[in-house]
């Protein structure tokens, strides 16, 4: 009779929107559970109350513990450089074979170190080519890794989230046959 007059019981209203917010809920937890606030703490608490039923539960059933593995990784790297100038001038007193001698002295010198400067520019663009793509492949290391882990780290609370939403539908079905 209630329906008739277009007034909703207070039971079916009570589950429409305890299901709706219970739904709601459990979309935001599946599908983006960084934006909600809380949720790295919610599944952190999670996965120890699951941690420890699951470990009661192998205790009743006689079972091992769960092994636990932690890995370690170090980085080396060092460094050096050294550099020195100095300005060499020709005594003004000295003769024209020895001005020209020093000048030869000076341009084979000076095309040494031309030819010693192309060659570390040779080797430090092919270093620098291979330490981008190094670092390149280590990014996207990194990346991957740090993707898995906060995919693992939201694990509990997307399957909270999942349950939620199912409890959500039931609810909001169960209301439509109260």
């Amino acid at each position: 009779m209630a329906d008739a007059l277009g007034i909703i019981p207070p039971v079916r209203a009570t589950l429409y929107l305890v299901g709706a917010a219970c739904e709601l809920a459990g979309i935001g937890l599946v599908a983006a559970p960084d934006l909600v606030p809380g949720a790295r703490r919610l599944s952190q608490w999670l996965e120890r109350q699951w941690r420890a039923a699951e470990t009661r539960l192998r205790r009743v059933l006689r079972m091992k513990p769960r092994e636990q593995v932690i890995a370690m990784a170090g980085l080396n790297s060092a460094h050096a450089t050294s550099s020195a100038s100095a300005i060499v001038s020709l005594d003004p007193n000295a003769s024209l074979e020895e001005k020209v001698e020093y000048l030869l002295g000076r341009d084979e010198a000076a095309q040494r170190s031309a030819n010693a400067l192309n060659d570390r520019m040779r080797t430090l663009e092919t270093e620098t080519r291979r330490t981008a793509v190094e670092l390149r492949g280590e990014v996207a290391t990194r990346i991957e890794a740090e993707t898995e882990s906060a995919q693992a780290d939201y694990r509990p609370v997307r399957i909270f989230g999942s349950v939620a939403f199912v409890v959500g539908l039931a609810l909001t079905t169960w209301g439509n046959f109260a």
